[in-house]
């Protein structure tokens, strides 16, 4: 799959390919409850330009001058479909240091090549819906170890939607869906349903600025014309949906 060049000018310099912020990152790091010194596997699906993996890995947030000390023994697999990223990744692991620990891969993550059972923790931001929640929280499954925790943020309803998201989002992302239909999905899929989160309205309002930045730049087609239709439905309506982290746990097999 070849993404257009188009994309890349588009997210050029930006530090999140889609809505979010370190604080956010964080908060949903706070829910898996597992000894932080303790040597574990973790895996970043849709990894991008790397903001979530090195937040994963210790690292120094853009909001703080302290160093962040979450996994710090522990690996991580960062894998993207695209090359272009995981180069811009792979210069940031070599400046924080942190070659021992970070690897990278290209891979599709329909197709994820490693054994069953192997990660402690799966993490994945915004990047559930390219082959959708539902068959993501089943695919994804197989790799997690037994007690492992799944982290999933994905696009849902918060309220009552208007007639223009209904129509916006039909077309671009069909398996959109309410918070309580999610947790239903997540609980059919056999997981135990830990909590859920939604971002705040600033992480979307970040991203949209950083992209419209960069839009202005570009010549007009219809990339363009869709992002910036995406930008309005939001502007529109930012009440009626979000980016909402799931978090989950693989239940014991009895």
């Amino acid at each position: 799959m070849d993404i257009p060049l188009y994309f890349y000018a588009a997210f050029k310099d930006m530090d999140r390919l889609a809505p979010g912020s370190d604080k956010s990152t964080l908060k949903a790091i706070d829910y898996i409850d597992f000894n932080k010194d303790s040597q574990l596997t973790i895996l970043d699906i849709g990894c991008g330009v790397g903001a979530s993996t090195l937040l994963l890995v210790c690292s120094t947030p853009s909001f703080s001058n302290s160093l962040v000390d979450y996994f710090k023994n522990s690996t991580i697999e960062a894998i993207d479909l695209f090359p272009h990223y995981l180069k811009v990744l792979d210069e940031k692991i070599v400046d924080n240091d942190l070659d021992n620990r970070v690897y990278t891969c290209q891979m599709d993550m329909n197709d994820l090549d490693y054994p069953n059972c192997e990660f402690d923790i799966v993490f994945s931001e915004a990047s559930a819906y390219i082959m959708g929640f539902a068959k993501a929280l089943k695919s994804w499954k197989r790799v997690l170890k037994q007690n492992g925790y799944l982290v999933v943020s994905e696009l849902s309803w918060i309220q009552k939607p208007s007639k223009e998201s209904k129509k916006f989002w039909k077309t671009h992302y069909s398996e959109i869906d309410t918070i309580e239909n999610k947790i239903a999905l997540i609980k059919d899929e056999g997981y135990e349903f830990i909590d859920y989160f939604i971002l705040p309205k600033s992480d979307f309002e970040d991203y949209y600025a950083n992209l419209e930045s960069n839009l202005r730049t570009l010549d007009d087609n219809d990339f363009k014309k869709d992002f910036k239709k995406e930008i309005e439905v939001y502007g529109n309506n930012s009440g009626d949906y979000s980016y909402v982290y799931y978090i989950m746990k693989k239940e014991v097999r009895q």
